[in-house]
């Protein structure tokens, strides 16, 4: 069974082209491949005594980390909720209100 730094060296490949095809807001791909590159430290364990091969479960694992990332990117609140929120916490394109305004109440928009 391959060490950790074995592993990381035979991943490597793996972790840049998967990393440069992904998109998450806020990071570059080396960053994400760096992200992937803890996962696999992480998991070390389970990915070498798991019933799948380790570039399988890595694989998976990457997919898994990627979604994980890019749910964390994504705003944290809509517009609907912005509307909800104090004044002065949330800004929001005008169009975006008129847009809410034609499916709510009158009372909720003025």
């Amino acid at each position: 069974m391959p060490d950790l730094n074995e592993l990381l060296q035979q991943l490597e490949p793996y972790i840049v082209v998967r990393a440069q095809k992904s998109s998450i807001a806020g990071m570059d791909w080396e960053d994400i491949a760096q992200e992937l590159r803890i996962e696999v430290w992480k998991k070390y364990d389970k990915i070498i005594n798991g019933k799948s091969k380790p570039t399988t479960f890595t694989f998976k694992l990457f997919r898994n980390k990627e979604i994980s990332l890019w749910r964390r990117s994504k705003p944290k609140m809509d517009s609907i909720e912005c509307l909800l929120t104090e004044p002065g916490e949330c800004r929001f394109d005008l169009d975006v209100l008129e847009s809410i305004c034609k499916y709510e109440d009158e009372r909720a928009c003025n």
